[in-house]
């Protein structure tokens, strides 16, 4: 995907770009420690997800605004896109994140659904 800045795009995309940024940095922490060492080689791995964050204060309160505007189907569509975009070594830990996404995610919708919305 390429790097488009959050602020042009609507709906969900623009948290999916984030989200991507987010679930590369794992991927890089993941690969770089592998060996259960961390050497200059492995800074490599960071490069691309680095240019995948938002750039500005303006684009994370874009991204926190979209959040917190999910709506249960959106909520899916996120934990789904999550799960298709994780792929650590430890699939046990792959398998607890992804839950734990998807979890989180319906909780907050439904929270902000039933209490917080007027």
């Amino acid at each position: 995907m390429a790097h488009q800045p959050f602020i042009v795009m609507l709906g969900i995309e623009k948290l999916k770009l984030a989200i991507v940024a987010l679930v590369g940095l794992g991927m890089a922490f993941d690969k770089s420690f592998a060996d259960g060492k961390f050497s200059f080689t492995d800074t490599l791995n960071f490069v691309g997800p680095a240019q995948q964050m938002p750039t500005s204060l303006e684009e994370l309160e874009n991204i926190k605004a979209e959040f917190e505007d999910l709506d249960e189907e959106e909520g899916a569509q996120v934990a789904e896109f999550v799960a298709a975009q994780l792929d650590l070594r430890n699939d046990n830990v792959e398998e607890l994140i992804e839950d734990s996404i998807d979890l989180g995610v319906t909780v907050y919708v439904y929270v902000n659904k039933h209490f917080l919305k007027n």
